[in-house]
């Protein structure tokens, strides 16, 4: 009882984390599930997509009807994403994973350095109505406005978007910890539209990854039905309490995230 009472509360934790900063969750569930309960990795990282896929539709299906989402620009990173995170299995297995886990371990401390420095607010992104093909306008609730905003330098988004993808194909993290600092700083999208779209595309990547984890049986319904039910109430709750955080406060919760995520590597490079 206290075991499925743990795995409600680490699927809300990861419901609240996807809606405000466009990551699925793997880098906090995968440990937690090998570490603290005991779980086989590939029952972990089996139930971590599951839960995954659950919070990107609850939380999509409410940046949809709030028009957040660039449905346009995910689609287009997505293709490059699913490509790189093929390339990546195949590369995992020929890689010690020591050195990988540290490289990554400092890539993301760069990676937080310049969502620091370089990240941009809505307000410096707001641009009169474009007429590019992926431009558009989202309803900023912290601020109560409509901002306009012009997606810039497609082809350099789309290069870390793959090696986000190869990243992730190679370690079983998410994709959004490089897509969205890489659509906020490099394409000049406001962070708010960033994790949305980052969100939306996280539940097809999982539900890509989900197939063979099914197929070998290694989705564990208790641990995963328990966590899904845990992002559910999560998902809704942010969705109807959070929507007014404001970006700075976004950044600051990503940021911290990342050097997570990074000190969690470099311990398992040193181990």
């Amino acid at each position: 009882m206290i075991e499925i009472l743990l795995l409600l509360i680490m699927g809300f934790a990861v419901g609240v984390i996807g809606y405000l900063l466009g990551l699925g969750g793997g880098a906090l569930i995968v440990p937690v599930l090998v570490l603290v309960f005991g779980y086989p990795i590939h029952e972990a990282i089996a139930s971590s997509l599951v839960a995954i896929i659950a919070g990107s539709i609850m939380v999509a299906s409410v940046n949809l009807r709030k028009e957040i989402i660039n449905i346009r620009y995910a689609v287009t990173l997505e293709l490059v994403t699913v490509f790189g995170a093929i390339i990546g299995s195949f590369i995992s297995v020929s890689i010690p994973e020591k050195p990988l886990s540290l490289v990554f371990a400092f890539v993301m401390v760069v990676t937080a350095v310049f969502m620091w420095k370089k990240s941009q607010p809505s307000e410096a992104l707001e641009q009169e109505e474009g007429s590019g093909a992926l431009d558009s306008f989202y309803y900023d609730e912290s601020r109560g406005v409509h901002v306009n905003y012009c997606v810039k330098r497609i082809a350099p988004t789309l290069g870390v978007s793959g090696a986000a993808g190869l990243i992730s194909g190679m370690l079983g993290v998410g994709g959004g910890i490089f897509k969205v600092p890489a659509m906020n700083i490099v394409s000049c999208i406001p962070i708010r539209v960033a994790t949305a779209t980052s969100n939306f595309m996280i539940g097809f990547t999982a539900a890509a990854g989900c197939i063979a984890y099914f197929r070998a049986g290694y989705v564990n319904p208790l641990v995963a039905g328990s966590m899904v039910v845990g992002v559910l109430f999560g998902s809704r709750y942010a969705t109807r309490k959070l929507t007014k955080v404001t970006d700075k406060k976004v950044k600051l919760i990503f940021i911290l995230f990342l050097l997570f995520v990074a000190l969690q590597m470099f311990i398992k490079g040193l181990q």
